[in-house]
């Protein structure tokens, strides 16, 4: 999964600090990926400047109770070097969060 990442490379999600590194970014994704049962994307809108990718879609979670939750987010992929040096997400995930 980190193979795509290069080792200085960093990834924000949301309003948190970003994360510095590979075993930074693990530890985001494993939080991610462990956290909702599931995550479906249906990608809207993709465009590319350069090394730079913007990414629109909308995600639908599924949370641990079952409720699924759809959510638009756009993503900013920066390439160097043909693997990702910087990642963006930039949603507000409260809907999701259960409470």
């Amino acid at each position: 999964m980190l193979e795509g990442f290069a080792d200085e490379a960093t990834m924000t999600y949301g309003s948190n600090d970003p994360m510095a590194g590979r075993d930074a970014i693990r530890g985001g994704l494993e939080w991610l990926f462990t956290t909702y049962s599931r995550m479906r994307h249906e990608f809207r809108n993709l465009w590319s400047s350069g090394a730079v990718l913007l990414l629109e879609a909308n995600v639908t979670y599924v949370r641990p109770d079952g409720r699924e939750v759809t959510l638009p987010v756009v993503t900013i992929i920066e390439h160097r070097d043909g693997i990702i040096g910087g990642l963006r997400i930039f949603i507000d995930p409260t809907p999701t969060q259960v409470g």
